[in-house]
């Protein structure tokens, strides 16, 4: 390991192996099937494609319980209600998704816990907007459940932070040490495929040196996947959101 890879001194690196409140074994792994990349199987999106198979021949017999509103455009709300309402069709419909996605999710993360970086990986973290829901929850739990059924010696658990605030949050943990006694914030910002998210994120590290006690202040989101801008567009954009907080 690179002694440059090490230091924690001097103006954080994207990369780093070594972090103030954390070693780091692996940033990503692109792991890839037949299919494409193998993660693509677990996100967000495939969740929505697993609940429009199953609606697909509902549709066309016109008993979708959802109703005509194409899945992708259904609330994570809307789907919390539809799990524990009052419809059985409609329950039944949101269960059979989330068993689906499960095994997807307890599938990829077994690929991923047979290689060489993630071998003896005792607890994994999920975040991400689906985690931000009841049917994203059941999930995570249900994939947990899978993967001890397998053998597995690990636990699967939703992120402690709330998903909107835990990527801005994470910043502070790529920050070089000397952050922390200089300054009581930082602005953070994390880019989605989605939205970009900035934040005025308090490192309350007297509080509590592990961060654990770190909050975002304020933050602005912007759905930038709706005006599709250009590189340069973007840039402005985020500059100006920084400027503003």
């Amino acid at each position: 390991m690179a002694e440059d890879a090490l230091t924690t001194s001097g103006i954080g690196k994207h990369g780093v192996l070594r972090l103030p409140s954390v070693d780091i074994d692996n940033y990503n792994i692109e792991l890839k099937d037949d299919d494409g990349f193998l993660g693509d199987r677990a996100c967000k999106g495939a969740f929505r494609r697993i609940l429009d198979d199953l609606r697909k021949p509902l549709k066309k017999n016109g008993e979708d319980p959802l109703g005509k509103a194409p899945s992708e455009a259904i609330a994570k709300g809307s789907l919390d209600e539809a799990l524990v309402g009052e419809d059985i069709e409609a329950s039944a419909l949101v269960h059979g998704a989330i068993e689906e996605f499960a095994q997807e999710l307890a599938y990829v993360t077994g690929r991923f816990l047979k290689t060489k970086a993630w071998a003896n990986t005792e607890c994994i973290v999920v975040g991400g907007g689906f985690r931000k829901s009841r049917v994203g929850e059941i999930a995570i739990a249900r994939a947990d459940l899978l993967l001890k059924n397998e053998g597995h010696k690990v636990h699967l658990v939703p992120i402690r932070f709330d998903p909107d605030e835990a990527g801005l949050i994470g910043c502070l943990h790529l920050a070089p040490s000397w952050i922390f006694e200089a300054f009581d914030s930082i602005l953070a910002v994390d880019i989605g495929g989605t939205n970009i998210r900035c934040g005025v994120v308090e490192t309350k590290w007297k509080k509590a040196a592990d961060l654990s006690k770190a909050g975002v202040w304020k933050s602005e989101l912007w759905r930038h996947a709706d005006d599709e801008p250009t590189r340069e567009g973007a840039v402005k954009k985020l500059v100006k959101m920084l400027k503003d907080l």
